[in-house]
């Protein structure tokens, strides 16, 4: 029996070193695992806006610059939310010009729930867009001071 354990190691350690004649161990040769994803990226590049707007009026207006990525040839759209809530009669409106490729969805009020503004984006790395920011108080709006956050996100359509 241990013979035979014997010649079981042997057998499998020489399997293992393989042979030596006849082999070129002057060549290596290593598996590689290879994963290709698209990239999905979009950033505000300036911080913060600062908006007012005199209750009753058409509103004030400041430029959003972004810059967008979305590789690939899967399309893609920019949705945009509000973080918190404002104040009863306060509205928010984005609208996101196309950078090279997409269509913008216009001028679309902000609230708790995504909203399109952007469709059919691809194939972009790194592509700086505009857009346009937009306060409004209606009549029945309270004087305020505070802050809101606006969440862009980029997502598969």
């Amino acid at each position: 029996m241990r013979k035979l354990l014997v010649l079981i190691f042997l057998a499998t350690f020489l399997l293992s070193c393989g042979v030596s004649e006849g082999v070129d161990r002057t060549v290596a040769v290593v598996s590689i695992k290879i994963e290709i994803v698209e990239q999905n990226a979009i950033s505000i590049l300036q911080q913060p806006l600062s908006l007012h707007s005199y209750i009753n009026d058409r509103g004030e207006t400041a430029q959003l610059l972004y810059t967008i990525t979305a590789t690939g040839q899967t399309f893609r759209s920019v949705t945009g939310r509000l973080e918190g809530s404002l104040p009863e009669g306060v509205q928010i409106f984005v609208r996101l010009d196309s950078p090279i490729r997409g269509i913008s969805t216009g001028l679309q009020e902000l609230g708790s729930q995504e909203v399109e503004l952007l469709t059919g984006v691809w194939g972009i790395y790194g592509v700086r867009g505009s857009g346009v920011v937009l306060l409004k108080a209606a009549n029945e709006a309270p004087r305020s001071l505070g802050h809101i956050r606006i969440r862009l996100a980029i997502q598969e359509t």
